[in-house]
């Protein structure tokens, strides 16, 4: 198995002159391709589950670079997506630059809130994985992800809770199906982050967080091939 080194350094966004806090995990040998991941907005690039999508990234010759927003990004409500669209875009061109990747080498992986802020990237990575998509009455599933859905020229895949509090997986079918895409959603159980918390104990039970790191990590290293992987069929091996 191929060992990953954790490298530390700052990327400029240029448009603020702001530096970005981003960590970098780098296999050993030649990268097969560059994976970008966006953090949710309160749940960062050191949580659980982005370390471990980037150390087993890193074990199967994947460059990952996770970051964090800029000073300013989640300062004015009205603008914290514009902001991070920003964010998004100049951690992947930076990362593309500095690394020597094209946009047909690069994936970008998103979760929750930074899902919808992905318009400015869209043709900056050639698979995009969408983390726990939000969705309400105010910011429906179609409306808001409805640019990314009728993209051409990506892959594209959506991981989900079934149980998710921040959008109703009935909806995300309903559309998908009406737009003939059933197969661009996966599902699996717990909370937002994919974690139970046991009744009993209070104790946290992340057997479906690392399913889905496990499933990533094979969609990104075969993406056309992985979407007859269905995680669902897996909860009890999960155990």
């Amino acid at each position: 198995m191929l060992r990953s080194m954790l490298v530390i350094f700052l990327l400029t966004v240029s448009i603020n002159a702001s530096a970005l806090q981003t960590l970098v995990n780098k296999p050993q040998g030649i990268a097969k391709g560059l994976v970008i991941i966006a953090p949710a907005k309160k749940y960062l690039m050191q949580e659980r589950l982005f370390s471990s999508l980037a150390q087993s990234l890193a074990s199967r010759g994947f460059l990952t670079v996770r970051f964090n927003w800029s000073a300013d990004t989640l300062q004015t409500q009205e603008l914290e997506l514009q902001k991070a669209a920003r964010d998004i875009q100049n951690v992947i061109l930076n990362a593309q630059r500095a690394f020597g990747f094209q946009a047909n080498q690069t994936t970008l992986i998103s979760k929750s809130f930074s899902t919808k802020a992905l318009d400015p990237s869209l043709s900056l990575a050639k698979n995009h994985v969408l983390l726990t998509p939000n969705c309400s009455p105010e910011s429906p599933f179609q409306k808001t992800y409805w640019n990314i859905l009728n993209k051409s020229g990506i892959r594209l895949k959506m991981i989900i809770s079934i149980d998710d509090p921040y959008c109703n997986v009935k909806e995300i079918y309903q559309t998908l199906n009406a737009i003939g895409k059933p197969q661009l959603i996966a599902t699996t159980k717990g909370d937002h982050n994919f974690v139970v918390t046991e009744p009993s104990t209070n104790n946290l039970f992340y057997g479906f967080q690392d399913l889905v790191v496990r499933y990533v990590v094979d969609l990104v290293g075969v993406i056309p091939a992985a979407a007859s992987i269905d995680p669902l069929k897996k909860h009890e091996s999960a155990k």
